[in-house]
């Protein structure tokens, strides 16, 4: 379903959303598409993570061009070197001491989940956004618990790559950022954010979907972050990256405060659950590279 479909059918399938949600989501829709240009209310470093997704559509970028991407925004490169004192991510103490020591260090795929969660960071801080700062916080907290996860199970399954995982568990909910963002923009949705808060709980994956596609992000990133809300069989064994994103969002629901977007349904009760079981060996893991990751966006 393309994002101008998925809007025309949003607007069509609940009456409640009609004229609020449906006039969103042709905008989101429209912006996505490119038939307007990123909006200027954008910070610049979200206007940076675009521009550098958009370089990765070739995944043989050269370390010049990456710098070249995210130079212009120093936080980027205060954040990667902060990386290099994670145990996890410089388990030897390297001592690296400028920027393109960090990405030749860190790969590509860590500095697309360093960019991504700036940028992700910065719509939540956006100002203006205090109406919806609970929502936003814990969509914030969740998404870094379940990158954590993500991490640490991936690395636990020698087929799977744990930078990837990491990444594709920390964009899991961009599209919830991008919807809170453009609710913060809409004078019905700051009035009423209960109504802001039903639309982007329903609709947050499809949108990032269509978002990490339109700033090119890679395919099997893209791939597994679809229906990662869907109430489906607890994986007895992982077999690709979808199931990855699917046990670290559950088992995020589980260990973060998400008294407004907890999963209730008995499925979502039984998937987290179902985490805690078949994890708990990890947990210790999962905690300390929880508060690593914490400390670098803090």
């Amino acid at each position: 379903m393309t994002v101008f479909e998925f809007a025309g059918h949003a607007g069509r399938a609940n009456k409640a959303f009609e004229e609020q949600g449906f006039r969103l989501l042709k905008d989101i829709a429209r912006e996505l598409s490119g038939e307007t240009p990123y909006s200027p209310y954008f910070d610049p470093i979200v206007r940076a993570s675009i521009r550098l997704c958009k370089m990765w559509k070739n995944n043989e970028s050269r370390l010049a061009d990456t710098l070249w991407a995210i130079s212009p925004e120093p936080e980027i490169g205060y954040r990667l070197l902060r990386l290099t004192q994670s145990p996890t991510f410089n388990p030897e103490g390297r001592e690296i001491e400028d920027l393109p020591a960090a990405v030749r260090h860190f790969g590509i795929y860590l500095v697309r989940t360093v960019t991504l969660a700036i940028a992700m960071n910065r719509l939540r801080q956006a100002q203006g956004m205090a109406k919806f700062a609970k929502i936003a916080n814990q969509f914030w907290e969740h998404s870094i618990m379940t990158a954590a996860i993500a991490h640490v199970v991936a690395r636990d399954a020698p087929h799977l790559e744990a930078n990837e995982a990491m990444l594709a568990g920390m964009v899991h909910d961009i599209g919830a950022f991008y919807m809170l963002y453009w609710s913060m923009l809409h004078d019905e949705f700051r009035r009423q954010p209960d109504d802001a808060r039903n639309l982007i709980f329903h609709w947050h994956e499809n949108i990032g979907v269509s978002l990490l596609e339109a700033i090119g992000a890679p395919a099997n990133i893209i791939e597994a972050i679809i229906d990662h809300d869907a109430a489906r069989p607890f994986p007895a064994q992982i077999a690709n990256l979808q199931d990855v994103v699917h046990i670290a969002n559950f088992g995020a629901f589980s260990r973060t405060d998400m008294t407004d977007l907890a999963h209730e349904t008995e499925p979502g009760i039984e998937l987290s659950a179902a985490f805690a079981e078949n994890y708990r060996h990890l947990v210790p893991e999962i905690e300390a590279l929880h508060q690593e990751l914490r400390a670098v966006f803090s």
